[in-house]
């Protein structure tokens, strides 16, 4: 959901400041500091993401356990979208960098 909702979030954010201007990077309310998981099982959801969120922002996620097979169905088409999305550098963010990023483990 969060992808769709970016422009309303900073449209409010400029309206509820009373000063017209977008929100400053860094703002305490700003939804791109937070990270995303990928179980958007479609491509267009995905590239929606990464653009309005960021490629640092998105890490590799699933339903699991929940959907058919007992989620299997999820995790193997969470897969299958990232790589359709044909940029080794983005699946490599995704499935490893970013996780690492968060945990503060080097590379």
């Amino acid at each position: 959901m969060v992808p769709f909702f970016v422009g309303r979030v900073d449209m409010l954010l400029k309206d509820m400041r009373g000063s017209g201007k977008p929100p400053a990077s860094g703002s305490e309310h700003d939804i791109r500091k937070v990270y995303y998981d990928s179980a958007v099982f479609n491509t267009e959801s995905i590239r929606l993401l990464i653009r309005n969120i960021g490629r640092d922002k998105v890490i590799y996620g699933t339903d699991y356990p929940f959907g058919p097979e007992r989620g299997r169905m999820c995790y193997e088409r969470s897969i299958s979208t990232i790589r359709a999305l044909e940029d080794k550098e983005l699946e490599d963010l995704i499935f490893c960098k970013n996780l690492m990023n968060i945990m503060k483990l080097g590379l």
